[in-house]
């Protein structure tokens, strides 16, 4: 039964590095891990019957154990970008940031939550045009590129004005 649990899970979860916490009664995790093949199981558990908690539940007792690790997840994404800030594998050009979203070469992306970037984005010739308000058949092209850089697997960063790497509205970290 786990080791079917674990190829399902290696199918959805592939090449991804998400942290993975198990949730469950106690004296079944270790079996689990016993067989688990996914590297990025965290320590921490969710000890119990999961099946009477609401999904409201469940993320009120899991947030407190996983907060830590995105934090320190997104500092260590700030702190590549601050190292790699002037050259080519970094940009806060929000024109730039649309165009490599749509391509998959966004390795990191950062989204300041309170922003907005009205425009369009035409794929064909990969030509951006920013507005200051939404026009018809505009997008919110902060949300394009976070969808595009999700569909291309890459990371995406929610920030605060005060910690994201830069002073633009979103902010990127190229793949190698």
């Amino acid at each position: 039964f786990f080791r079917r649990i674990d190829s399902a899970l290696q199918t959805v979860l592939r090449d991804n590095t998400t942290p993975l916490l198990l949730a469950g009664v106690e004296y079944l995790s270790p079996i689990y891990r016993g067989i688990a093949t996914y590297p990025h199981i965290v320590e921490h558990e969710l000890v119990g019957n999961c099946d009477i908690l609401s999904a409201h539940q469940i993320h009120q007792q899991v947030w407190p154990l996983m907060e830590p690790l995105f934090q320190q997840a997104r500092q260590d994404a700030v702190a590549k970008y601050d190292r790699l800030a002037g050259s080519k594998k970094t940009s806060d050009d929000i024109c730039q940031i649309v165009r490599a979203a749509h391509e998959g070469r966004i390795e990191t992306l950062f989204v300041n939550v309170r922003a907005f970037q009205w425009g369009r984005f035409n794929a064909d010739t990969a030509k951006v045009e920013l507005h200051d308000n939404a026009e018809s058949g505009d997008d919110e092209l902060l949300d394009l590129a976070v969808t595009q850089t999700l569909l291309h697997r890459g990371t995406v960063c929610s920030v605060e004005r005060e910690e994201a790497p830069s002073e633009a509205i979103a902010a990127a970290v190229f793949r190698s």
